[in-house]
Parts: structure tokens; C-alpha cells; sequence
């Protein structure tokens, strides 16, 4: 998702880049909107996303939720829970075009 770097501070201007997030997927909600089909998704954000020496993905807990257009999911993740961690399982897909 694009997040504004400078949201903390109202007189700069701001300037959007791109950040991965990752969150558990709670609910959906379809509506119609002039005339428009139109989904929410209510997701329970994880905390920060560490990447340890191998390439793996962890986090410590989820945080909170937050309603986010379903256009904006990229791809979905699984979630294993070893001892007090989160672990993410995270293949990315890329489609050829021949």
C-alpha cells in the first residue's frame, strides 16, 4: 500500500511510496456505491515484520484493525505460530504471458 512518509507533519507536502504490510483477513464487506459494486476488507494488522539472516519473515504479535479496499491486497500469506512467534509463509506468485 502507499503510505504518505510525511503523514506526522502538516506543513509538509506530502510525498506516498510503496510498503508491504501484512494482516489477517477478519472480514468482507460488499456494497453498492452509485451504482458501483464496491468490498472492504477488515484486517488485523500484524506488528513490524522482522527478516532474520535467512530470509525468514516473523512478527511478535497481530496489533490492530483497519478497513482497506480489497484492491489493495496483493497476495495471500499463511501464518504459523511457533512458541511466541509469528511466522509468515509467503510464496510470491508470478504469472508468465506467453
Amino acid at each position: 500500500m502507499e503510505i504518505d512518509k510525511y503523514a506526522n507533519n502538516r506543513n509538509r507536502e506530502s510525498v506516498f511510496e510503496t510498503k508491504p504490510f501484512c494482516g489477517n483477513i477478519k472480514y468482507y464487506f460488499a456494497y453498492k456505491l452509485n451504482n458501483k459494486d464496491c468490498m472492504l476488507a477488515c484486517i488485523n494488522w500484524t506488528s513490524l515484520v522482522i527478516e532474520d539472516s535467512v530470509g525468514i519473515k516473523y512478527f511478535h504479535q497481530f496489533s490492530g484493525y483497519d478497513f482497506i479496499d480489497v484492491t489493495t491486497i496483493d497476495r495471500c500469506v499463511g501464518f504459523i505460530k511457533v512458541d511466541n512467534l509469528y511466522y509468515i509463509i509467503d510464496k510470491e506468485f508470478q504469472a508468465t504471458i506467453n
